[in-house]
């Protein structure tokens, strides 16, 4: 299974991201453009990632503003513990990610569900717009 089997951006289709993350939606996040090439699990993600410059507060209390990219795992690993490993590694029950992109060493994140590679996310080749 590569990473766009594990891996999706949460649809554009005008619909909040979901309630405790407020009013945000995907399309106030990243362009129509965006796109996860892949190769196996890792994926590089094109397109551009839009800044929010307002604090985004339901998201977090202090690092609540920049580029934020959304991120929908697969049902597949619904009820199991989620690693997300950035600038900081979390662990959590759940398909719905959203990643602040600024905080990313190298711009790069990766998902992991055990010793298993859900799927490896470069930015590098993203459009952090203004």
């Amino acid at each position: 299974m590569i990473g766009a089997d594990r891996v999706k951006t949460w649809p554009r289709d005008g619909q909040p991201l979901d309630a405790k993350l407020g009013d945000k939606k995907p399309d106030d996040l990243i362009g129509d453009n965006i796109v996860i090439a892949w190769s196996g699990t890792t994926g590089k993600v094109t397109g551009d990632i839009y800044n929010i410059s307002e604090p985004w507060l339901e998201f977090d209390e202090t690092k609540n503003t920049g580029h934020f990219f959304p991120v929908k795992l697969d049902a597949k690993y619904a009820g199991r513990e989620i690693t997300f490993i950035g600038s900081v590694t979390v662990k959590a029950r759940d398909l719905d990610w959203v990643v602040r992109v600024d905080d990313l060493p190298d711009k790069k994140a990766t998902f992991m569900d055990g010793e298993d590679v859900i799927a490896k996310l470069d930015f590098t080749p993203a459009t952090l717009a203004a």
